[in-house]
């Protein structure tokens, strides 16, 4: 299913999201057009997925992982990015933590941040797409501690 992107839409389902496309056009050589999926990762971990599509590739996610499961880390933040575009992926929690791949080649998987955070509590989550000075963001994908 394709999603049209539109800055500010509304979806109601499982999870809500605000998707949008974020076009940076500072040089031909670093325009890019992003568009954003807020996802249920795993409903047992509270664990959640924003993906990060340029041009209609897939680039990269944030993931935030409530509780923990196997190595995976509860109240936990990771960015990964899977192209090789020159763009890197931050992940945001609203508390202020932060995941990112900038500096590193693709593909990379950041490690994970994490911090005990009160149990049942809701953040928003959104992701930054940054190539130097430039800088595209998602909507907020709210997830729960």
């Amino acid at each position: 299913m394709e999603i049209k992107p539109r800055l500010g839409s509304l979806f109601a389902a499982t999870s809500l999201f605000a998707t949008g496309a974020i076009v940076a056009t500072a040089t031909a050589a670093n325009a890019a057009t992003f568009t954003y999926s807020c996802e249920v990762y795993d409903s047992a971990t509270k664990a959640k997925i924003i993906r990060v599509y340029n041009g209609g590739k897939y680039a990269g996610y944030a993931m935030w992982n409530g509780d923990p499961a196997g190595s995976w880390p509860g109240d936990a933040l990771r960015a990964y990015d899977g192209l090789a575009d020159g763009w890197g992926v931050v992940a945001n929690l609203s508390t202020g933590r932060t995941a990112a791949t900038v500096g590193h080649n693709s593909p990379y998987y950041s490690p994970w941040v994490t911090g005990d955070l009160t149990e049942g509590n809701h953040y928003d989550m959104y992701v930054q797409m940054k190539n130097g000075d430039l800088v595209g963001s998602s909507g907020n994908c709210l997830v729960t501690a």
